[in-house]
């Protein structure tokens, strides 16, 4: 959780009065301790769990990812006319139409923004 959403605490706009301020970070950490002494949870490292638990087989992930990085796969021109149709449907409406009004497909975040190996042969 930490390590996929570290962001949230406090880095996107109005977490860290969300988180912090009226106290929903200290209400998950009492939570997390009162499950863990009852033995409902236990908490562990990926390292940890990763030796601990045996592998359940294979899995094949589609892709998938959130909202702003489709956005960001798309080309400029293409964002700018996707922010102008979601300020026209409003918030009400856009929630209400998300699945359908999206940018573009992770494949394309890839080809637009290569990646790079660490090593280059000479």
């Amino acid at each position: 959780m930490l390590a996929d959403d570290g962001e949230k605490f406090g880095g996107w706009p109005g977490t860290k009065e969300w988180v912090y301020g009226s106290g929903w970070l200290d209400t998950f950490l009492r939570t997390m301790e009162q499950l863990t002494a009852a033995g409902e949870i236990k908490l562990s490292t990926g390292q940890e769990a990763f030796r601990e638990v045996p592998s359940g087989g294979l899995a094949y992930l589609g892709t998938a990812s959130y909202r702003e990085m489709e956005t960001w796969a798309l080309p400029p021109t293409a964002q700018r006319d996707l922010a102008r149709l979601e300020e026209e449907l409003g918030p009400k409406h856009l929630a209400a139409s998300a699945s359908f009004v999206r940018g573009g497909h992770w494949h394309h975040f890839l080809v637009k923004y290569p990646s790079r190996t660490a090593c280059t042969r000479r």
